[in-house]
């Protein structure tokens, strides 16, 4: 049975579109604390990794989002280019994988690719390497576009292919 993977493979017709940096199109708006948090969440990032990123303290960012203490200015831009930044990607993979399920071989099966490595996404997807994404991100993508193919259609077989798997 033929294979069909996500990008990078060159066999696939399916392209992965880069994920557009934040100053193609800067946000105005005041990023909240109720906000910081539940775009974390969606991202399925915790405090502790949100803070490493943003070079605060786990405290600082659950003072945030508590409203305990207000973002700087600084800090807020940071945070929205990050999390920007990585909406973007997983948007690009959700909708590339979309393509890819609604497309099914003759036997009804997807072969869908992720990676269980932060350095094999990076060798295969250069956004991901450029912006030093984390293959949790892919693989976050790749789940929902799943979720959401299997309310259309519950039917498909979809096999998960990790890159690096043993």
């Amino acid at each position: 049975m033929p294979r069909r993977h996500l990008q990078p493979d060159p066999r696939s017709p399916v392209t992965h579109t880069p994920a557009p940096t934040t100053s193609d199109t800067p946000r105005s708006e005041p990023l909240t604390g109720p906000e910081l948090r539940l775009r974390r969440e969606a991202l399925g990032m915790s405090q502790p990794e949100l803070a490493e990123l943003l070079e605060v303290t786990q405290v600082t960012i659950h003072r945030w989002e508590t409203q305990q203490r207000q973002i700087s200015t600084e800090a807020r831009a940071r945070a929205v280019d990050l999390l920007t930044t990585r909406e973007r990607f997983v948007e690009a993979t959700r909708t590339a994988a979309l393509r890819q399920l609604s497309n099914p071989d003759r036997d009804g099966a997807v072969h869908v690719r992720t990676y269980l490595r932060d350095s094999s996404l990076h060798a295969a997807v250069a956004t991901a390497a450029t912006q030093n994404l984390p293959a949790t991100l892919h693989r976050l993508a790749i789940g929902q576009a799943i979720a959401a193919h299997r309310v259309h259609d519950p039917s498909t077989v979809v096999e998960i292919i990790t890159e690096d798997s043993p």
